[in-house]
């Protein structure tokens, strides 16, 4: 599968995951978006969206492009929605320039950290709290 999502029982949260080269399964990730705007309306807002990319070591930069194209395309569950909130977890240099370049992009920062534990605490500190705690706040406390 291109891509996945793991939703948590009574969580506002997921973990999703997606294939490289973003070019063969764009189609996958609105499937992947559908999917998270679907879990948005069973389990409210926010919602966060943890990007699992532990294990993705052939990104570039063509799919770093594409990948904000498409999210931005499709905004519906996408890291456009204002009721998603985002997390990636992975520690490639490559990972650290793809949340770079959506910041630059977007105007806003994806919190990056190295774990998938990690990234799973950031998100359950803020559900917990109801906290408006923001990304470079998150950043400091769980890296």
């Amino acid at each position: 599968m291109a891509t996945s999502v793991i939703g948590f029982a009574g969580e506002p949260l997921a973990v999703t995951r997606m294939s490289l080269p973003v070019h063969e399964y764009w189609h996958d990730i609105q499937t992947l978006n559908r999917r998270i705007n679907k879990l948005l309306a069973e389990r409210g807002t926010p919602f966060y969206r943890i990007y699992d990319a532990r294990s993705i070591v052939d990104l570039d930069f063509s799919d770093i492009l594409l990948w904000i194209a498409e999210e931005k395309e499709h905004i519906a569950g996408s890291l456009f929605d204002p009721r998603v909130r985002a997390i990636i977890a992975g520690s490639s240099p490559m990972i650290l320039l793809a949340a770079k370049k959506f910041q630059e992009r977007c105007c806003w920062t994806i919190p990056v950290l190295p774990t998938l534990e990690q990234a799973l605490a950031c998100a359950r500190a803020h559900i917990a709290t109801a906290s408006a705690t923001t990304p470079d706040e998150c950043l400091q406390q769980y890296a």
